[in-house]
């Protein structure tokens, strides 16, 4: 099955460069990316636990009708039509560009630096008395899973945040505004504060990602300049997960890995024993479903979403991934998210969605590289990226942080007028 599904894989990425698809489409990035992937689990064979067949073919099939929602929606939906590969639109383009509320982006992040000093204390002190911050992740990640009001303000107020203002920093840093500095400055505090309360490196990741996407929109050409600050940025970032990897003793290259492959057995394995009720959308979407719940709950003291819940725990059990006794949590892929909200049949449908929207996002930004669609397709492709872990829109940050980048941001009428 390895080999059928790297075959079917592969043909949709021939099929999208056929069409002169650009190296950022949605399907060029999930085909190569997720096709590598199967790749190189096939070739740890000897280290891991194989997928079974089933899980191949639900990775599979989710890939291809993602391709197939991607390509629906460049060639039918919307009022513009654009071919696959197709950079500009030309019918019924609406040229227009935004400039950004910087006051009020620095408002929102230095809001969200006081609210997580008691926090980030807390773990100071532990740091002080020696713990690593891999201990620290899991003490201070037990009470924000299960303090209710922590839990909240970190999914609401911290993620929304640092989802928001980490690609608008580098923008400014890019077009040189007078508050770039001030801005990457507190970014840098939140990022900080981010990684020592909860020794995560996704965020960093995030940075990384909206470093490669506002250096390649960002500016009309790519110039040398350009991209020596591309290559300096991105050696920057990634010497900082090392260095976050280290302190979590933790090899970063071996967590890469466990990120990427390993997760593909975890998958397999979860499916394989999946047995729960099914939770109908919540879980894939739980970042839009989520604060509905909230607010119920609290208005009525009700449980509200108990599957989503359930399967929650279900993907937070440990299972064994290899014969000699490693252990692995929580990152089962986007496909498993699919998957818990109603088995193949969701698999399928939301997959194609998916490629609908991120397709819709790319469309955006081919129709005019400005701030707000650059932003949105920073999201999609970090939500691609990450595809191998979990579902974007199981976070809600990412969905606060996509309304919220329209509040933060109008129409430059000077643009408008010339």
């Amino acid at each position: 099955m390895y080999f059928i599904s790297i075959f079917l894989i592969g043909a949709m990425l021939v099929f999208a460069l056929l069409l002169k698809a650009k190296i950022y489409h949605p399907i060029v990035i999930m085909s190569t990316m997720w096709g590598l992937l199967i790749l190189f689990h096939k070739m740890s064979s000897n280290v891991l636990y194989p997928a079974s067949d089933k899980a191949l073919l639900l990775i599979t099939v989710g890939l291809l009708f993602f391709g197939f929602g991607s390509i629906l929606e460049g060639y039918l939906f919307g009022r513009f039509q654009l071919k696959i590969g197709q950079k500009n639109i030309l019918k019924k383009t609406n040229v227009n560009s935004y400039v950004l509320n910087t006051k009020m982006v620095i408002i929102i992040v230095i809001i969200a630096i006081i609210m997580m000093i008691p926090s980030a204390k807390l773990a100071y002190d532990y740091l002080k008395d020696g713990a690593s911050l891999w201990a620290i992740r899991y003490i201070l990640g037990s009470e924000i899973i299960y303090n209710r009001t922590i839990s909240i303000f970190f999914s609401y107020v911290v993620n929304t945040t640092t989802y928001l203002v980490v690609p608008l920093s580098v923008y400014l840093i890019l077009k040189k505004d007078k508050h770039a500095f001030f801005v990457m400055l507190i970014t840098i505090i939140l990022l900080s504060l981010h990684v020592l309360t909860k020794a995560g490196r996704l965020m960093l990741l995030y940075l990384l990602v909206s470093v490669a996407v506002v250096t390649l929109f960002g500016n009309k050409k790519i110039n040398k300049k350009n991209i020596l600050a591309f290559i300096g940025l991105s050696l920057g970032v990634l010497i900082v997960l090392v260095m976050v990897s280290d302190s979590r003793d933790t090899n970063f290259w071996k967590s890469m890995r466990e990120y990427s492959v390993s997760s593909i057995t975890f998958f397999s394995l979860k499916v394989e024993k999946f047995n729960l009720p099914y939770a109908h959308g919540g879980f894939s979407w739980y970042g839009i479903f989520s604060p509905i719940y909230n607010i119920i709950e609290i208005l009525t003291g009700h449980e509200m979403g108990a599957s989503v819940n359930n399967l929650i725990d279900y993907i937070n059990r440990i299972d064994y991934i290899n014969p000699s006794g490693e252990t692995f949590n929580f990152f089962a892929t986007s496909f498993f998210r699919f998957y818990g909200d109603g088995g193949t049949f969701c698999v399928i449908l939301f997959s194609f969605i998916w490629g609908i929207i991120c397709t819709f996002f790319y469309k955006k930004l081919c129709q005019n590289i400005n701030l707000r669609s650059m932003f949105c397709y920073n999201l999609m492709v970090y939500g691609m990226a990450t595809s191998v872990m979990s579902f974007i829109f199981a976070d809600p940050g990412v969905v606060i942080s996509l309304l919220l980048v329209y509040l933060v941001t109008k129409k430059d009428d000077a643009y408008e007028k010339t």
